[in-house]
């Protein structure tokens, strides 16, 4: 447990500490703390593999043995990524570029929101009944998509 509290805790510390560093403002520099998370979740993988073999290891890392997993895992992490930052994203485009209020920025992400809230149980339902692979691909385009269209903003472009 410890070295994996270390080592997330090592990685997180220093990739948030990026930013300040680049603006002058860490304490320590990111790669410090980046490095000594990297070596003890190498450590903690190393222990989890040895620990497996006798049944008792925190994790269990067998499934990513299976390529395919590994792909889909690798895809979705992609896939989070960039909606969470299209998610982060968008309101500072809509307040720090086009200089709109909070209030209307809120207003503006609403129907996303609420889009989300009110479709989550039926798509559930539709998963269930028609599998991943019917919605995963139309959902993936739909997010191709509107990523591409994060690429047209500018400060001169309209909302």
């Amino acid at each position: 447990m410890l070295l994996s509290a270390l080592g997330f805790g090592g990685l997180v510390f220093g990739l948030s500490s990026v930013g300040e560093s680049a603006r002058g403002h860490a304490l320590v520099t990111p790669w410090v703390p980046t490095v000594i998370g990297l070596v003890a979740l190498a450590l903690f993988v190393a222990r989890q593999l040895r620990l497996q073999g006798d049944g008792n290891a925190l994790l269990d890392l067998r499934p990513l043995a299976h390529r395919p997993f590994v792909v889909a895992m690798v895809l979705v992490v992609l896939s989070m990524m960039s909606l969470f930052g299209v998610l982060i994203l968008l309101p500072l485009y809509l307040q720090d570029v086009l200089r709109l209020s909070p209030f209307v920025t809120g207003l503006a992400v609403l129907p996303g929101g609420l889009a989300m809230g009110l479709l989550g149980p039926v798509v559930g339902r539709l998963y269930d009944r028609l599998g991943p692979r019917t919605l995963v691909i139309p959902g993936a385009a739909v997010l191709t998509v509107a990523l591409w269209a994060f690429t047209t903003l500018g400060p001169g472009s309209p909302l």
